[in-house]
């Protein structure tokens, strides 16, 4: 005969194992997975290793990269965007955006889009850092088209601030997830 005790602990501790890996992963970086598409300055200029995708070379705050994902993803149960990401020596830039991406059509210019802009903590010792922002899209600047529906996004954009063209945008990206 089972001890029900023991059943309703186990019950419970399945239960808060599962909250806490609430997470969704949007994208990992890693090994072979680099951005789908570059423009601007980030033209040519990303790298994939083990660690991430860099974007170094001649790249500027002026240009971006973006993935499409292959299934849409819902967030709309999630509170905050988290970026891992590691700066070179080299960088100048304090800010990037991350774009998420909702298409509702099958034209160009069916999408909407909401712009999260992450601040670099001032120094990491060339470490990795984890940087969270609200996912709250009254918190996001509203791009094209209109606010981001969360419960389906299907685009990924990183980019530039655009605030100071020339400075050096040198960083390695790890992951980025949505989390609680």
């Amino acid at each position: 005969m089972r001890n029900p005790i023991n059943s309703i602990l186990f019950c419970l501790a399945l239960a808060l194992c599962h909250t806490a890996s609430a997470d969704v992963l949007i994208k990992s970086f890693t090994n072979e997975a680099d951005f789908g598409y570059t423009y601007g300055s980030w033209e040519g200029q990303t790298q994939v290793s083990p660690t991430g995708v860099t974007i170094g070379g001649s790249a500027t705050a002026r240009g971006g990269a973006g993935s499409y994902l292959k299934t849409p993803l819902d967030l709309s149960g999630e509170s905050s965007l988290e970026v891992t990401v590691r700066p070179y020596p080299s960088n100048a830039v304090s800010q990037f955006n991350l774009l998420l991406k909702t298409q509702f059509g099958s034209g160009d210019n069916d999408f909407y889009t909401s712009r999260y802009t992450f601040t670099l903590p001032p120094s990491s010792d060339g470490a990795f850092v984890k940087i969270r922002v609200s996912l709250d899209p009254s918190k996001a600047t509203s791009g094209e088209f209109g606010p981001i529906k969360l419960s389906k996004v299907n685009e990924l954009q990183i980019q530039g601030n655009y605030a100071n063209d020339t400075d050096a945008f040198n960083l390695i990206f790890w992951e980025v997830r949505a989390t609680r």
